[in-house]
């Protein structure tokens, strides 16, 4: 029943309208968790049914996403990263499926021996009857101890945060950073200085990310990749809005330099971005924004700059040399390349899987 005061003020004033609309949204959340609950009811009750013999040398893996279906989740990376480790497990013999946000409770989530959830901006809850294993790669300032105490095996994409968390939480928390694959990022895609002088690709997130904005004060021109610059910069820098996955090892590779950067988050953590790992594996000369453990891993490969100051010299063809030479370029790209292929990352998980089932 609707309150006395919407018949009052009349259904055209706003409070009324926004009244109805709380009502419409509550009531459709309300459906969705019932849907949910009725969900995983129908999916216990699969489980307890199942015939299937667990084979450890093909282990079902859904790999859940926070990733929206449809053209919205298109761009995402993490859906890149998720159909990476897929693909890195079935060339170990394994079956993998990659879920979207609306797919958590798949119609052959009773089959799953193994759910990897990819923690990105939204928490996912762990499978019954299933080996769960949370791998933390972003947003690690919106996970709790609750969460990952309720996963079996936990792992993170930063060496120092693992460590921070073991000790606070008591919970093992394993790093396992981020990945690229040197099948696509390597040197060879293409010859080194001959594309875009200063390239950066990313959308906006809807800041003016800081990395951009400290090359436009010092006078430097990137050239940009991504969505909702039109805000922020000037059209001449803005060269497209979205850019083919297949196209940036060759982009990276053939760029003068390129940007890099973090979520405030996940440099104060240590969550390397992926996009180190693939322009770096691609041969590319990398400027980015400090996080904490850049320097371990990275060594030389990318220039960490302190200012729009700084950055401006790094990004002065003149200073090229601060990589090395390209000979030195090449050998740190093929060594990233296999040092943090996913086909590594999904090694160790089978046999944390495999030791755990």
């Amino acid at each position: 029943m609707l309150p006395d005061w919407v018949f009052r003020i009349g259904w055209g004033m706003p409070g009324a309208y926004a009244y109805l609309q709380l009502r419409m949204e509550a009531a459709q959340l309300q459906t969705s968790m019932s849907q949910a609950r009725l969900a995983r009811k129908r999916l216990n009750a699969a489980v307890a049914n199942r015939k299937r013999i667990r084979d450890p040398n093909n282990l079902r893996w859904a790999i859940k996403t926070s990733v929206p279906a449809g053209i919205s989740g298109k761009g995402w990376g993490d859906l890149y990263f998720a159909n990476e480790v897929a693909a890195s497990l079935k060339k170990l013999g394994h079956t993998a499926r990659v879920d979207f946000r609306s797919d958590v409770i798949h119609a052959d989530s009773a089959d799953d021996d193994v759910v990897l959830v990819l923690r990105g901006i939204e928490r996912i809850r762990p499978q019954a009857n299933a080996l769960n294993i949370l791998w933390v790669i972003s947003h690690p300032d919106r996970i709790s101890q609750n969460e990952f105490k309720s996963f079996d095996l936990v792992f993170a994409a930063s060496n120092a945060w693992a460590i921070d968390k073991t000790r606070s939480s008591g919970v093992e928390i394993r790093a396992l950073l981020q990945a690229t694959n040197p099948e696509k990022f390597h040197p060879d895609v293409s010859q080194p200085d001959t594309g875009d002088e200063i390239l950066f690709v990313g959308n906006t997130r809807n800041v003016y990310r800081k990395i951009i904005k400290d090359c436009v004060d010092s006078g430097v021109n990137p050239l940009i990749y991504g969505k909702g610059w039109d805000r922020f910069v000037s059209n001449d820098l803005i060269k497209g809005s979205f850019v083919q996955n297949d196209k940036l090892p060759g982009m990276y590779r053939s760029a003068g330099v390129v940007l890099n950067d973090h979520w405030p988050d996940m440099a104060k953590h240590g969550f390397l971005s992926n996009r180190l790992f693939d322009a770096v594996s691609s041969g590319g000369r990398v400027i980015s924004d400090y996080a904490v453990g850049i320097d371990e891993v990275f060594g030389n490969s990318v220039a960490v700059y302190t200012d729009a100051s700084n950055l401006a010299k790094l990004c002065l063809p003149a200073n090229r040399g601060s990589w090395g030479t390209q000979d030195e370029i090449t050998a740190r790209a093929r060594q990233v390349g296999i040092e943090h292929s996913f086909d590594q990352r999904a090694k160790l998980l089978v046999q944390a899987a495999l030791a755990n089932l």
